[in-house]
């Protein structure tokens, strides 16, 4: 199914507008460091991201757009009805870097693998955190997060644009 011209003008208009905005200042890494602006996070797939998505979007207008994974799978596939061209492994690289790096994620309703994958912690404090949800409810702020014993604070912090609760 092809996008009507309609949708398509709108898509390219909000882009330039995006472009137009301008940046915000970027949030600080694990390490307390801000990444400079107009960056993805660094991690395997970026530069894949940065070859296919960035031929057309600005990092910032990847970033900055709160999605979680089933927002992004309607990109993906919208973005391939428009033309955007990959091979199957660039596709498996671009999907695997945004919903590892920048989509959101629902913090109460997370497993463990994805816990895991999105502080990169092992297996046993990734549990840890399904454990301490369990035992204490759900998650209400980003500071009933901070105190599962083990997590760094730091990666919460780092992470708290991509948490929904």
């Amino acid at each position: 199914m092809r996008p009507s011209p309609f949708l398509l003008a709108l898509v390219l208009a909000s882009t330039g507008f995006a472009i137009a905005i301008g940046a915000q200042t970027a949030p600080a890494d694990a390490s307390g460091v801000a990444p400079a602006l107009h960056t993805f996070p660094d991690a395997p797939g970026k530069d894949t991201v940065q070859m296919v998505c960035g031929a057309c979007h600005s990092p910032d207008y990847i970033t900055d757009a709160p999605r979680n994974a089933k927002g992004w799978s309607d990109i993906f596939e919208m973005m391939q009805a428009y033309g955007a061209t990959a091979s199957d492994a660039e596709w498996a690289q671009i999907k695997g870097y945004i919903l590892g790096q920048i989509a959101t994620i629902e913090i109460n309703k997370a497993t463990a693998d994805d816990l895991q994958k999105l502080f990169e912690v092992d297996v046993p404090l990734a549990k840890a955190i399904v454990d301490a949800r369990g035992a204490n409810g759900n998650f209400k702020t980003i500071d009933d997060v901070k105190k599962v014993a083990g997590l760094d604070a730091k990666k919460v912090d780092y992470r708290k644009n991509r948490l929904e609760f």
